[in-house]
């Protein structure tokens, strides 16, 4: 047929994984020729991508013998698949291969950014219990459940989590909220809507969601750095991401939503952390995503994809928090702007980063 070797095994190994993909009764093991492969017992040749790379890059088998390909390769073939999975079951569902939310219509190149909604309570199954089972039984699955695909910050909005934020969307977003009212006027509105309030609701929720608010409108002008487009609109939408995860320490929900304004703005400086709205955290946290789009999607849609990366990677890479708009003051627990606390905390550390 006039292939080489190399060539031949190349095509054999993506027949043999097709099969794996799409068929769920198809139950062959591979064998890694690892003869054919540099192996010296501390470094080895990788089966997908050839380079020579120390046994710290392989998962180890049962046998203490590395696996056929390291962990780069083997991230990206099952990135892959899970992409390949995710796009078949949104186009059958939305019965389009263009649309990737079907709330608001955002197109299907954020295909990371696209999640399975169940708008019933009756869930039996979620959608990451069954993304690499054959293909027919994912869509029957999708089909009986009800499930439909929303982009991450329509789903957000909908999420059980949001619903003081819906409650108490007019007061969260009220217009010039933090120059009209003194730390004392906000709180004392704070307790008079939980008591007035039909819904449970604890106070430090509120008060959470008003932190958020005041964070992103005076570090971030109010918009996602990534796409510069979503606003506090969808507030329970926005995430907190560390440009550097090698310096993290704290996040937001677990550490230092319950902190003073100061204390938060000071962890945010120091560990370079930035706000996105959902769907740009994802594409960022979807780091394979742009490398097998091409594997994907149409020529024209992977060009898309990276165009797409190429405009929320310079807008992150740009953004720079104005250090003149930096204040001290909380506009929630009143803590002054003079003072010493957190002058002394702050002031002589480097925030032009």
């Amino acid at each position: 047929m006039g292939f080489t070797r190399n060539t031949l095994n190349k095509y054999l190994i993506q027949i043999f994984d097709f099969l794996k993909l799409k068929c769920s009764y198809f139950n062959l093991e591979r064998l890694s020729y690892q003869e054919d492969l540099f192996d010296d017992g501390k470094s080895k040749e990788c089966g997908v991508c050839h380079n020579i790379k120390p046994y710290s890059e392989f998962y180890m088998r049962t046998t203490n013998k590395p696996h056929y390909y390291c962990i780069e390769c083997r991230n990206r073939i099952i990135a892959l698949r899970n992409f390949k999975n995710k796009f078949f079951a949104v186009s059958s569902i939305n019965n389009s291969s263009i649309i990737g939310c079907s709330k608001c219509g955002l197109p299907i190149e954020y295909l990371p950014a696209i999640s399975s909604h169940h708008p019933h309570s009756n869930k039996t199954v979620s959608y990451a219990e069954i993304r690499q089972k054959d293909l027919q039984y994912l869509i029957k699955k999708l089909r009986e459940e009800k499930i439909v695909f929303r982009c991450v910050n329509c789903h957000s909005l909908e999420q059980n989590y949001s619903y003081v934020f819906y409650n108490f969307k007019d007061f969260l977003l009220e217009r010039n909220i933090f120059t009209n009212s003194t730390p004392i006027l906000l709180n004392k509105k704070i307790d008079d809507l939980v008591i007035r309030s039909n819904f449970k609701v604890e106070k430090r929720e509120l008060k959470r969601l008003l932190k958020k608010r005041y964070i992103i409108e005076t570090l971030f002008g109010g918009y996602c750095v990534g796409c510069r487009n979503v606003g506090i609109d969808f507030l329970p939408a926005f995430h907190f991401h560390h440009s550097d995860h090698s310096i993290k320490e704290f996040t937001w929900s677990e550490h230092f939503r319950d902190l003073k304004i100061p204390e938060i703005i000071e962890i945010i400086i120091d560990e370079q952390i930035i706000c996105l709205c959902g769907n740009c955290h994802q594409l960022v946290e979807a780091s394979h995503f742009p490398n097998v789009a091409s594997d994907i999607f149409s020529k024209e849609l992977s060009l898309q994809v990276k165009l797409l990366y190429q405009q929320l990677n310079s807008n992150i890479m740009n953004f720079k928090i104005n250090e003149n708009k930096i204040s001290f003051y909380d506009p929630i627990d009143g803590i002054e702007s003079n003072s010493d606390y957190y002058k002394k905390r702050y002031f002589g550390k480097n925030i032009d980063r």
